[in-house]
This record gives C-alpha cells, structure tokens and sequence, in this order.
C-alpha cells in the first residue's frame, strides 16, 4: 500500500505487524530508507 507521510513524502508499507492501535507498519521511504511507525500515530494518507 502507497501511503504519504508529511515529513518522509510517499512510501511503501513493506510490513505490518500487530492489530488495532498497536499496529506497526514498516515503511520504505525513498531518500530515507526503512522506517518503523505505530499507525494510530503516523498521520499517514492512502495515496
């Protein structure tokens, strides 16, 4: 899923893990690598 972070721009979610607010995605962020964020507090948009 191609999401967009407001500091990061547009990534990729390589890997979610958990469920509910506890999840934990992993996203590739071109420019920046890999990086690991709770959902609930990522404020990422569906692009």
């Amino acid at each position: 899923t191609r999401v967009r972070h407001a500091k990061y721009g547009q990534g990729l979610i390589v890997k979610r893990e958990g469920d509910g607010d506890n999840t934990k995605l992993t996203i590739n962020f071109p420019g920046y690598g890999q990086k690991k964020m709770i959902e609930k507090y990522a404020g990422l948009e569906k692009i």
